[in-house]
């Protein structure tokens, strides 16, 4: 599918009549000018760096600035790469394609183009009508960020359609017209009282691989029916929610989480505000469960980097803005979980069910306090049946029992791994001196025969 958009995404932006409007040039170049910048980044993800020499280009023409291209980031490119930006020393930077809006560390401006896709509305407003007798009451419109220079032609498309339905949209956080008393999930503005709606309906519009779509239907529970309208294909369906399927085996993670000993945190993002914060408090609830901690930068998580620490890690844990939430994990040797999973069972704090919904945002829950009660029980894993314990730092010394089980539980999982050889006669008591070892080539060292 990734690869097939990428085809889809350079051949409509190469035309000629659809390039400058899709890659939003005079609205840019005229964000550049007016704000008197001289050295832009123009940040661009894999799909569309084909022709980014063009776009920069261009806008290094008409803006009279200088422009430097960011690609290849070390982690999502959802995520504003200010980091690599600033080896330019530049001034501000435009952000190209999908992007998560996550708040940010850097304080470098920013401008974003998600590129300016275009919907086939005859089509669209047929497919409503096919649908008009399940689409009632209140319905949520969510849209892929590269459909949102068409939100208004969208709800007035849904208004003549649906004449009945209550719409509710949900304007992206980037714009200036939320309302005061709204909340905000998802980089989307939501009414206060959004939660305690019911039997919502989502229209979707947007990628068939979109990654809002599961995000949403997993944190807010009560939109329990989904129509998706898909502009590349022109398809549309409406299907009831599966969120509470998901979240069902969300708690089967969350019991490898309390059965695993060691556990891995990989730094997925370093540009989301708050990554610092999180990786100290994890390190508080691990220390806490009794649990070994190790951390992790590997840049873009794949299968192959995680597979590298298989063996010496129980359950990996990572950090990222929420499109990095990995939920398909059927490639992963060990379990991958969001920092949510790893809150709800290492802290105490939380009393978690699946009809309070799940999120991927771990702004919402860093700074909530830490509570451990401790090792009152031996508690029994509903995975395997086997014994287990945590808070082994609460632990009086002077029970036996409890140290025998801390000694399990907290043990150094990499203590005891070395490699010694195949030959291992050595008792590590030995008189060990410096001798002279080979010399020569692989062809001939100077302690082999000479042929005569």
């Amino acid at each position: 599918m990734g690869q097939r958009f990428r085809i889809d995404a350079c051949r409509m932006v190469s035309m000629n009549e659809n390039f400058e409007v899709f890659f939003d040039i005079d609205g840019t170049v005229e964000w550049i000018r007016s704000c008197s910048y001289k050295r832009v980044a123009l940040q661009f993800p894999d799909i569309y760096l084909s022709i980014s020499v063009d776009v920069a280009n261009l806008i290094e023409i008409r803006s009279d600035s200088k422009t430097f291209i960011v690609a290849d980031s070390s982690y999502r490119s959802c995520c504003v790469d200010e980091i690599t930006a600033q080896h330019a020393n530049v001034d501000c930077i435009v952000h190209y394609g999908e992007a998560c809006l996550s708040k940010r560390t850097g304080n470098l401006p920013v401008r974003y183009v998600f590129g300016n896709s275009a919907i086939d509305f005859s089509s669209f407003k047929s497919k409503l009508c096919q649908y008009e007798a399940d689409l009632t009451g209140k319905c949520v419109l969510l849209y892929d960020t590269q459909y949102a220079n068409l939100a208004e032609a969208i709800i007035d498309c849904i208004k003549t359609s649906l004449c009945h339905v209550e719409l509710i949209h949900l304007n992206l956080m980037i714009e200036k017209n939320g309302s005061d008393s709204s909340s905000v999930s998802l980089a989307r503005h939501i009414p206060s009282d959004f939660h305690n709606y019911s039997f919502l309906t989502v229209i979707f519009v947007g990628d068939e691989d979109s990654a809002i779509l599961p995000l949403w239907l997993l944190t807010h529970v009560n939109c329990s029916k989904v129509f998706t309208y898909f502009p590349k294909t022109g398809d549309a369906s409406l299907s009831c929610s599966n969120a509470t399927q998901h979240l069902r085996k969300r708690l089967f993670l969350i019991e490898k989480i309390r059965d695993a000993t060691t556990i891995g945190l990989v730094v997925g993002t370093i540009d989301t505000l708050g990554h610092r914060e999180v990786v100290k408090r994890m390190r508080k609830l691990c220390r806490a469960a009794g649990k070994k901690l190790y951390v992790f930068s590997i840049g873009k998580v794949n299968e192959a980097k995680i597979s590298n620490f298989a063996n010496d890690i129980d359950i990996f844990v990572i950090i990222s803005c929420p499109l990095g939430v990995i939920l398909d994990k059927r490639n992963y040797i060990r379990p991958l979980v969001s920092l949510f999973e790893a809150e709800i069972a290492l802290n105490d704090y939380h009393d978690w069910s699946c009809g309070k919904g799940w999120t991927a945002e771990f702004s919402n829950f860093v700074n909530d306090a830490i509570e451990v009660n401790g090792l009152k029980e031996p508690d029994i894993s509903m995975i395997t049946g086997r014994l287990r314990t945590n808070g082994c730092d609460e632990v009086d010394e002077s029970s036996n029992y409890c140290r025998d089980i801390c000694s399990y539980v907290a043990g150094n999982h990499f203590g005891t791994r070395s490699w010694k050889g195949l030959d291992d006669v050595s008792t590590g008591m030995e008189t060990l001196q410096l001798q002279e070892g080979r010399s020569g080539i692989a062809s001939g060292y100077n302690i082999e025969p000479v042929d005569a």
